[in-house]
C-alpha cells in the first residue's frame, strides 16, 4: 500500500488507487477513486465558471486537481492521468527539459513500479494557478528521496509541472 498523507483517518491508497483503511484491509475507507476525482474536476467545464457557480455545482481546488494526478500516476491510470493534462501540457526536471504531454507519458508516466511508496508531505496553492508538493518516496532498492513540484493548473488541468530533485535522506 501507498501512504496517503492527504487523506484523514490514516487510510492509505494502494498502488491500484483504491483506498483502504489500515485497520481494515478488505475494506474502503469511503474517499473517491481517482477516477470519481478526476470526473468531478471535468464535471460542467463546458459552461462559463459564472454559470457553474450560480448553479451551486463544487469544482476541486487546484491543488485537489495536482493530488488526483499524483494518484493517477501511482495506480497507473493512463487514461484519468491524459484527461488531468491540458493538450499542451510541459513537464521539466533535471533529467526531462520542458517535454510534452505524450513524451511526457511515454517517458516520465510508466515509472510507478520503480516506487516501494510515494507520500505527499504538503501541496499548497502558491496563487491562483500555482501548487507547490513536497513528497518522499522510496525505491524498491530501499533508497529513499525528496522532491517537490511546482504544477500550474488551468481550467481543471495541469498545464506545466516542473520537478526540483532533493536528494537521498536517510529513514527515520
Amino acid at each position: 500500500m501507498v501512504p496517503s498523507a492527504h487523506r484523514p483517518y490514516g487510510c492509505q491508497s494502494t498502488a491500484q488507487g483504491a483506498c483502504r483503511t489500515p485497520d481494515a484491509p478488505g475494506e474502503e475507507c469511503g474517499h473517491p477513486s481517482a477516477s470519481t476525482v478526476l470526473h468531478r474536476s471535468l464535471a460542467g467545464r463546458a459552461r462559463p465558471a459564472r454559470e457553474r457557480a450560480a448553479h451551486g455545482r463544487k469544482f476541486m481546488s487546484h491543488v485537489d486537481v495536482v493530488r488526483a494526478a499524483f494518484a493517477a500516476y501511482l495506480a497507473q491510470d493512463r487514461t484519468a492521468m491524459d484527461r488531468l493534462l491540458a493538450e499542451d501540457y510541459v513537464f521539466t526536471s533535471p533529467q526531462d527539459d520542458h517535454i510534452g504531454k505524450a513524451a511526457f507519458l511515454e517517458v516520465c508516466f510508466p515509472t510507478a513500479d520503480r516506487l516501494h511508496r510515494q507520500e505527499i508531505l504538503d501541496a499548497v496553492p502558491l496563487d491562483d494557478e500555482q501548487v507547490c508538493m513536497r513528497y518522499e518516496y522510496e525505491l524498491t532498492t530501499g533508497e529513499r528521496h525528496r522532491n517537490v513540484e511546482v504544477t500550474t493548473v488551468r481550467d481543471g488541468r495541469l498545464t506545466e509541472t516542473q520537478v526540483y530533485f532533493g536528494g537521498r535522506f536517510p529513514q527515520g
